[in-house]
Order: C-alpha cells, then structure tokens, then sequence
C-alpha cells in the first residue's frame, strides 16, 4: 500500500477509539493486474475504498477520503448518541454548522432494501450546491453529496465535495464507495 499506512498505523496506536483494518481481495494467480478496490474498517463500519484513494485519520471521530482527482474529497465522521437518533438528526445538526452559502440541490431518503444492505436503522441522502467566484473571476460549481446514517447509539456522515465538472467522471466511484458501506 502507499506510505499513508505507517502513518496511520501511528495514528491508530496512539488514538484506541479509532480501528482502521485494511484487506485486499484474496488474489488470484490468473489475475495479472492488481486489485482496483480494497475493504476498509474505520470507525465502526466497513466500505470498499479504490485503491487509489487514501485515509487519512483527522480526529478520533474522523477520516479524510482523497481521491487521485485533488477536487474530489470526503470525509467520514462518528456521532455517538446517548438515545436512538434518526439521520435527519445528523443532517440538521451539520446543516446548521457546516452549509451556511450552500443550497439543497435534491434529497432522499434511503429505501428499506438500501437500509438492509448496509445494516443501518435509517438513512438519508443530501447533495447540496455551491458557487464560487474563483481568483480569475470564474465560476466554480461545487457539490456535496452528504449520506446520513444510523444503527443504535451510533451515526455517521459521509461527504463526498467535488466540482460540478467533475461529477459526470466521478459519480459511479462515488455511488459504489457509498453502495459498500455496511454498519
């Protein structure tokens, strides 16, 4: 793997809270080319992550996810709660923190098959947009795509920032990451 796994490894060591495994598909002799994804542990849940993507530990309660594309970034955060909490409890309590200037593009929330597959009690899915005016006064779109989800006592958000350009290029990498997570 990348020189990122020392450093986490580090992280970990010094911080019990917070759990990073990390396996690659079993391989195969016939298979010439390396693994494109691999199983991720952190924070309570499990995702498949490209391989070309690293995380990094920001905190006990978050990880930073960063693409090969610097213009796509993410992060994932823990929320631990003294009561069942809903996802719409989590999206309202970023909302008011972190989207100040941005605005809802579209919203959902997730199917009861959706929630069986990744083993969560409730889910919801926000993409909000933002434009910026850029140092040589042009136009930059921006779009996060938040996913909010519960099981028990524990929540988490996982943000995906990237340009409105880049979407189109990044978006079945994006879904698959989100498709694989499980809590």
């Amino acid at each position: 793997m990348r020189l990122f796994i020392p450093l986490l490894i580090a992280f970990v060591c010094l911080t019990p809270s917070l759990t990073v495994a990390v396996s690659s598909p079993p391989s195969n002799a016939f298979l010439s080319e390396r693994p494109t994804t691999s199983r991720i542990a952190v924070l309570g849940l499990t995702l498949i992550l490209p391989t070309d993507w690293t995380l990094t530990p920001l905190s006990p309660t978050v990880v930073g996810l960063y693409s090969p594309d610097p213009s796509t970034t993410g992060s994932i955060t823990r929320y631990t709660f003294s009561k069942w909490s809903d996802a719409s409890q989590i999206r309202k309590k970023r909302e008011t923190s972190l989207f100040d200037g941005w605005i809802v593009r579209q919203s959902r929330l997730t199917t009861p098959s959706e929630n069986r597959a990744s083993q969560a009690d409730s889910r919801e899915v926000v993409v909000y947009a933002q434009q910026r005016l850029s140092s040589d006064n042009k136009v930059v779109s921006n779009l996060m795509i938040e996913h909010y989800m519960t099981k028990g006592l524990r929540g988490y958000a996982i943000s995906i920032r990237t340009t409105d350009s880049q979407w189109t290029r990044m978006e079945q990498t994006i879904k698959s990451l989100i498709r694989s997570i499980i809590l």
